[in-house]
């Protein structure tokens, strides 16, 4: 049985979101706070107003905005349980162990160890 999952926002963010879920998950639905886009579809599927989420039946709404934080809010507001909301901000971007972040970590760290040697040298010398 796959997991429904409605996207909430109907652009270019909501759109990379769809295209990097897995296959078991099935997108029933975007919704969006753009009235100009209800009743439109992103790949036959339709984009509904936020209160029609009070309707349906999904497992997870995952936000596909750079507004996350007002979205979540306005969600919760609406009655909307807390852990049926999940951010979509690293299927939005990429996943984020693409960047070498261990190499800029340890880069970082040899660059703190020569400042604090050259302080303790500097400060010996005088």
């Amino acid at each position: 049985m796959s997991t429904k999952v409605v996207i909430f926002g109907a652009s270019e963010g909501g759109k990379k979101v769809r295209q990097r879920l897995p296959k078991n998950i099935h997108v029933i639905a975007f919704s969006d706070n753009d009235p100009n886009k209800y009743g439109t579809f992103i790949d036959k599927i339709p984009v509904v107003e936020p209160e029609k989420l009070l309707t349906l039946k999904f497992d997870y709404i995952i936000i596909g905005s750079m507004y996350e934080l007002e979205i979540s809010r306005q969600l919760k507001l609406m009655g909307i349980d807390e852990s049926k909301i999940e951010s979509g901000w690293h299927l939005s971007i990429g996943t984020p162990s693409s960047f070498p972040w261990d190499a800029v970590f340890f880069l970082l760290l040899i660059l703190t160890i020569g400042i604090t040697a050259l302080f303790f040298l500097f400060k010996f010398l005088d």
